[in-house]
């Protein structure tokens, strides 16, 4: 039967096993990031012998910071790590850092002791340039100290076995309803099999992770979560993570067409920001991403003020949607 229909719309079969690899992204995607970028204050010598790249890559001055904002960079992570190995060295004018592919040594290196390295929170500060309002730092941005392990700890439920399985039904149901509408539409209508990838993957994280639905299994609806998200990585890359962002907002068009991108995006999350918080507490349950982060406290032991929970929603949903899509 699936079989007759693929073959009636090619879309179909591509869409089950789109389902079938979102399953799998979401069990091991979520759990740890596909790359890593650290620190290597207090550790040069120990680095030196890392690989790095040839020398017509770097820049004299700036090193590798144009290839770091290049809109493909997650390509060139990829690329470079078939080169020179999972671990190898960049630098960002000054800072030299180390960016590791390898998940066994990123457990490694995470790890306490004469092997840690923290993140070079430098490399992310694009990610807090992103959220408007007064810059903080989220689970992703910022270093590995005790409001971290307070954050880290309030999220590390959702991400049990047990909770990832039941995302499965979830993409399940998504795909089905999607599946139907495409079956209705008839094969000569045609379909964006990358556009129906970022529907599945928005719903998903938006039933599985905030208990809330951003519409996106409709294919009559534009995807606005999606395109959003494309949008606001490419202002993260090519216009928050440059040093001289406040230089291109005055010489560059297409850098204040990333800003009102920005604006767009940190306007949607202020809005499911407020539409979290006005749900009662025990609609969300402590091992979905938006109970756990409503739960998160500061140090002192308050809930986290509105601008610290709205970057880490909006950071929580970005690497989940990340983790899902790729």
């Amino acid at each position: 039967m699936l079989l007759l229909q693929a073959a009636a719309h090619p879309c179909v079969a591509a869409l089950h096993l789109l389902a079938i690899l979102l399953c799998a992204a979401l069990v091991f995607g979520c759990l740890a990031a596909a790359v890593l970028v650290v620190s290597t204050r207090r550790k040069l010598a120990a680095v030196a012998a890392i690989p790095t790249f040839d020398d017509e890559d770097h820049h004299f001055i700036w090193g590798n910071i144009q290839w770091f904002i290049s809109q493909d960079v997650h390509r060139r992570f990829a690329k470079k790590a078939q080169e020179l190995g999972p671990v190898y060295r960049i630098r960002m004018a000054v800072n030299v850092m180390v960016v590791v592919n390898d998940a066994a040594e990123a457990a490694r290196i995470c790890m306490r002791g004469d092997s840690f390295m923290d993140k070079a929170t430098v490399a992310y500060n694009g990610l807090n340039l992103a959220a408007t309002g007064p810059i903080t730092t989220n689970l992703i941005t910022c270093h590995t100290d005790d409001q971290w392990k307070l954050l880290r700890k309030a999220v590390s439920l959702c991400f049990s076995s047990s909770n990832v399985k039941a995302a499965l039904p979830v993409i399940q149901s998504i795909s089905a309803k999607i599946f139907d509408q495409i079956e209705a539409a008839g094969p000569k209508q045609a379909y964006d099999i990358i556009d129906l990838a970022r529907r599945v993957t928005a719903e998903a994280i938006g039933r599985w992770g905030f208990k809330t639905t951003f519409g996106a299994d409709d294919l009559s609806q534009p995807n606005t979560l999606g395109s959003m998200m494309d949008d606001i990585l490419n202002a993260v890359h090519r216009l928050w993570g440059n040093p001289f962002w406040a230089f291109k907002l005055l010489t560059s068009a297409e850098a204040r067409v990333h800003r009102a991108n920005t604006l767009r995006y940190d306007s949607f999350m202020y809005n499911v920001t407020r539409e979290l918080l006005a749900r009662p507490l025990d609609a969300l349950p402590s091992d979905c991403i938006a109970g756990a982060l409503l739960r998160a406290t500061q140090l002192s032991g308050k809930p986290l003020p509105f601008h610290q929970l709205k970057s880490n929603v909006s950071v929580m949903l970005a690497a989940a949607m990340l983790s899902l899509h790729a």
